[in-house]
């Protein structure tokens, strides 16, 4: 008998670890309807909490469901833990040891994950992130989901690595409802990359490029000038602690001070009021420009080139001015003292050229991809359903990004409704929003949701000004309408309007 009991409990036990291991073994079973929630996979509502996932110095970001799991795990953030893979299927990782258990008072009993969910298995108590969709599981309870793409990052880490999960940085959307889980979009081109069109340079960003000069005459300070402009550059002149005077120029006379610092290899000093001038890590792009004094460049030139050691990483232009002679011999000596630097080419001026100097300055810009644009005059197609409409663009940073990939082909985007007020589509990669402003959009305005970085077209007005809205443009006359109508998921193709 004592055996019988013995045999009993063993039996009772066995069939226990059986069940505990059927719902949590790596291909989990179909769990039937017992307990289930027949809502199956539950998506992220309107106003669920943003959430930022930091691991190998990348962050993805995901907004969680309103249940008590997702609050408890609200409550734990910021929150550390080390993830593994599980099953060719989920990223997975426990609590830390000693951690209190999660409330699953109020939290659905099953789900069906799909691609991109964010769960907690009750029956181990860990978070489970999938990333490929598996079949309805008793104990898996959704929290909520990764944005649209985000989990690819996590699906490609391999081992154990650690995630740290915290609230989002970006601050709300304010008085604009929340964004919906952005849908799948299939057949979708991706957008080309700037950077391997062979036939057009990299753009630099705004701002980001410094005009130098050194003028005696006036002549290269004329064109320093008109390429700033021209450029939207920054531009600062190379001022000589001893200024330079007609007889220290003098190239018939071999004394003169400019002849002797050649033969003497000078490096003559520069004002602090230059130096103080320039913060050469702002920029990306130099253009420097000099007069030509015997052949060769002033040796003040040197001087500059040398205490921004040798202008390292820096992409360099130059441009000089002679009465009648060339400016090669200059631009080889300047290029063979920035080993460091990529030096593109020398614009050089005579006495007779000078005149044509402003068309000379605008092609020679705009063959170098640095001509500055006016965005209040650049217009945008947008085609749909075999109609178009037109956008007057804004001028930022968003708009100069969006002109720049437009240049080199047309950009097709999937837009669908959002909230019964606006148009919304992704662009891919997002746009340039470091140096634009925040708006307060009204019927007919393009802007971007930069913390998700959607294109949102209003065709109703909302309440009140967003940092989080930046504006691309002004939808014309009644295109606003015309996008309106349209219903479902509808193709989008973005052009310039030559």
């Amino acid at each position: 008998m004592k055996h019988s009991k013995l045999y009993l409990v063993f039996i009772a036990i066995l069939c226990a670890f059986i069940g505990i291991f059927t719902a949590c073994s790596p291909s989990r079973t179909d769990s039937g309807n017992s307990g289930s929630n027949d809502n199956g996979n539950v998506n992220p509502p309107s106003g669920g909490t943003r959430i930022q996932m930091t691991f190998d110095g990348q962050t993805i970001y995901g907004t969680l469901d309103d249940n008590s799991v997702s609050r408890d795990l609200i409550s734990r953030l910021p929150l550390t833990l080390d993830f593994s893979d599980y099953n060719g299927t989920e990223k997975i990782a426990y609590l830390p040891e000693g951690s209190a258990a999660w409330d699953t008072s109020d939290a659905p009993t099953s789900c069906v994950p799909k691609e991109g969910d964010i769960t907690m298995y009750s029956p181990w108590g860990n978070l489970a992130i999938f990333y490929h969709s598996f079949r309805q599981s008793n104990g898996l309870i959704p929290l909520g989901r990764l944005d649209d793409g985000e989990i690819d990052k996590l699906a490609a880490m391999s081992g154990s690595f650690s995630v740290t999960i915290s609230h989002v940085e970006q601050p709300d959307k304010p008085n604009v409802p929340d964004q919906p889980d952005i849908p799948d979009k299939p057949d979708v081109p991706e957008q080309p990359e700037q950077p391997d069109n062979p036939n057009t340079p990299e753009i630099p960003e705004e701002n980001n490029v410094l005009v130098v000069y050194f003028s005696y005459s006036g002549n290269t300070k004329t064109i320093a000038e008109m390429i700033a402009e021209k450029s939207g550059a920054t531009l600062v002149e190379i001022i000589a602690q001893i200024p330079y005077t007609a007889a220290d120029t003098n190239y018939n006379d071999s004394s003169s001070r400019s002849q002797v610092e050649r033969r003497n290899d000078a490096r003559p000093e520069i004002s602090t009021t230059t130096y103080s001038a320039i913060d050469m890590d702002e920029y990306s792009v130099v253009m420097i420009g000099y007069p030509i004094w015997n052949g060769y460049e002033p040796m003040i030139i040197r001087t500059f080139i040398e205490h921004y050691n040798g202008l390292a990483g820096k992409t360099v232009y130059t441009f000089s001015t002679s009465a009648s002679s060339g400016g090669s011999t200059a631009f080889n000596s300047i290029k063979g003292r920035l080993t460091s630097a990529d030096v593109k080419e020398n614009l050089h001026f005579t006495r007779s050229s000078l005149s044509s100097a402003e068309s000379t300055v605008e092609e020679k810009l705009t063959e170098w991809n640095l001509l500055k644009q006016s965005n209040e005059t650049m217009r945008m197609k947008m085609s749909f359903n075999g109609q178009a409409i037109f956008v007057t663009l804004a001028d930022n940073s968003a708009t100069a990004d969006l002109i720049a990939r437009l240049k080199v082909a047309a950009i097709t985007i999937e837009f669908s409704d959002f909230g019964g007020s606006e148009k919304i589509g992704y662009p891919s990669p997002a746009l340039d929003v470091s140096n634009a402003d925040g708006c307060d959009p009204v019927v007919g305005d393009l802007t971007i949701y930069t913390p998700w970085g959607n294109l949102a077209a209003f065709y109703k007005d909302t309440a009140g000004y967003s940092d989080s809205l930046v504006l691309v443009g002004k939808i014309e006359d009644n295109g606003i309408e015309i996008l309106a109508a349209q219903s479902g998921t509808f193709t989008v193709t973005l052009e310039l309007v030559v």
